[in-house]
């Protein structure tokens, strides 16, 4: 099984990030020998991100949701269901999801 994590941006300008608690979830799931790619680039940049999907060609897509970034990550999971309707897509976060 294969798992694409990313960190949408706040803003399709916005410098990737990464945090603590990302990079501990890879490192478990790696830990559990789950084959895990991160989304690599030094913007975003929407058509890098199709193409590394493409590439990747994953199981599951998850996204670190928080309130600043909820709308890339409705955004960004219906391009992914685009590019391959079976890939499943997790949300999880500090945002909140309810409204």
């Amino acid at each position: 099984m294969k798992v694409f994590h990313m960190l949408p941006p706040m803003s399709m300008n916005m410098e990737k990030l990464f945090s603590n608690g990302n990079l501990a979830s890879e490192a478990y799931l790696r830990s559990k020998g789950r084959d895990v790619d991160i989304y690599q680039g030094e913007s975003f940049d929407i058509a890098v991100f199709a193409e590394q999907i493409r590439r990747s060609r994953p199981d599951i897509l998850y996204m670190t949701c928080l309130w600043r970034n909820m709308h890339y990550c409705f955004v960004l999971a219906e391009l992914v269901k685009k590019i391959d309707k079976n890939i499943y897509i997790i949300v999880g976060g500090p945002g909140d999801l309810s409204s």
